[in-house]
């Protein structure tokens, strides 16, 4: 955690803020559990237990194809209804969604920002739906890009500073395991599949993130 020793090979625990910080920006209430080892068994307990009183069940990590990559085992455990893994965006595409007791589970990318990204793309659609509050989502509108980017290919989201009318891209900081860029950032720049990087003056989709809905 965040002000602990950080050992050799560990990472510090910023998913759990990250996910914290925006759920309480959306007035969800957050049953607070913690960090579940590289364990399936221990991991599916978890499930079970949270979702006595839980409409919903978020994690991060273990989704994709590595040894640690255990929501998979997870899904078989619980006899879960499977729904989908993986999702053609960068960053963000490793991502595993299934049913428990007739609710989601949503286990994300365990990258900071292709966890952010999984949160605006597919928690809070499915959290504005549970709660039938429409308030939550996205303000999503077309802009003038004030910048460059060269990636693309793959249906990507970058994040950007939207002001006086104009999305800004910056060309630092857009690695998915980077945070600490996406201050002062306030949105997400939507890139489609196909087109290579956005030039300055193009016309760009844009997701402004609420930072309060009430």
């Amino acid at each position: 955690m965040p002000g602990g020793e950080l050992g050799p090979g560990k990472i510090y625990n910023s998913n759990l803020y990250l996910v914290g910080g925006r759920l309480r920006e959306w007035n969800m209430d957050i049953i607070d559990i913690s960090p579940v080892g590289d364990d399936p068994e221990n991991m599916a307990h978890a499930i079970k237990r949270v979702m006595r009183v839980a409409d919903c069940v978020i994690t991060t990590g273990g989704v994709s194809v590595g040894e640690k990559d255990i929501m998979h085992a997870v899904e078989k455990i619980l006899d879960a209804e499977h729904l989908f893994w993986r999702i053609e965006i960068k960053p963000g595409a490793p991502n595993l969604a299934f049913k428990y007791a007739g609710k989601p589970v949503i286990a994300l990318s365990g990258n900071p920002f292709g966890v952010l990204v999984n949160l605006e793309m597919l928690v809070c659609p499915v959290l504005s739906y549970i709660a039938r509050d429409d308030s939550i989502l996205p303000e999503v509108i077309e802009c003038e890009s004030a910048s460059d980017y060269p990636k693309g290919g793959t249906r990507r989201f970058v994040r950007a500073i939207y002001r006086n009318g104009k999305a800004e891209i910056p060309t630092d900081g857009q690695r998915s395991g980077i945070l600490a860029s996406m201050r002062g950032c306030n949105a997400i720049v939507e890139i489609p599949k196909g087109k290579e990087g956005v030039k300055a003056g193009e016309t760009v989709t844009v997701r402004k993130l609420r930072t309060s809905v009430r």
